[in-house]
């Protein structure tokens, strides 16, 4: 048999780690935006993809919000309970993930953005204030 999925999308979040209480086993986890067409409209499934050991907790910091993945791994039902009710879920349990769009870490990309904001307020520092000469003013 035959129990096997690949998806491309985007991390709606940032991925987040945890770990297993009796071993301590890494376990990283997120959901993926998949587009898809349906009767010629676009839509948006959602997936929830799981990631366990070393591997996923080496590339935790790389799957931010918005990064487009390749996904491959294998579909898993099951079911827990919260609040007096049986709940049934099925996962993407993650085997390989390739990066489609290049991007940093989180620290990374967390430095870009600072650095941005900050030129930014560069550009605009003088906005507002009078100008002093008029014969820089090409009107």
């Amino acid at each position: 048999m035959l129990n096997s999925v690949i998806l491309q999308g985007r991390l709606t979040k940032d991925a987040e780690m945890n770990f297993l209480p009796e071993k301590g086993t890494p376990v990283l986890e997120w959901t993926v935006a998949v587009e898809r067409d349906f009767k010629g409209k676009q839509d948006v499934d959602f997936f929830r993809c799981v990631w366990f050991g070393d591997r996923a907790k080496k590339v935790a910091d790389y799957l931010v919000k918005g990064k487009m993945l390749n996904i491959s791994g294998r579909l898993q039902a099951r079911r827990y309970e919260t609040k007096g009710q049986t709940r049934n879920i099925v996962e993407i349990i993650v085997e390989r993930i390739h990066f489609v769009d290049s991007g940093g870490s989180r620290s990374q990309q967390s430095q870009n953005n600072t650095q941005k904001q900050n030129k930014n307020k560069n550009n605009f520092e003088n906005y507002g204030k009078p100008v002093e000469d008029d014969d820089d003013i090409p009107f």
